[in-house]
């Protein structure tokens, strides 16, 4: 999404792993115009037994272009997501 420094977004998912650990999640990802990562904010999926709702909301730094939704589980872990929304 293109943003400007101080726009909140906030993503919600429905997720669950086939197990705890190692860490998976999800997160917002904030770059500059350039592509240079300038930061995240994200929040793990942890549920195993069930389909659960997960949010998390984040605010662009300072030389924001663009904000990205992202997932991120191990080679080792199965994560179910379902929902995406980010707004």
């Amino acid at each position: 999404y293109p943003t400007t420094p101080g726009e909140s977004f906030t993503l919600t998912v429905r997720g669950k792993v086939s197990s705890a650990t190692p860490w998976s999640g999800v997160g917002i990802q904030f770059f500059d115009a350039s592509y240079t990562n300038l930061g995240y904010s994200s929040v793990e999926i942890n549920a195993t037994s069930g389909f659960q709702q997960y949010t998390i909301t984040a605010v662009a730094p300072a030389g924001a272009a663009f904000a990205q939704a992202y997932s991120w589980s191990d080679v080792s872990t199965i994560m179910y997501l379902d929902d995406f929304s980010m707004t």
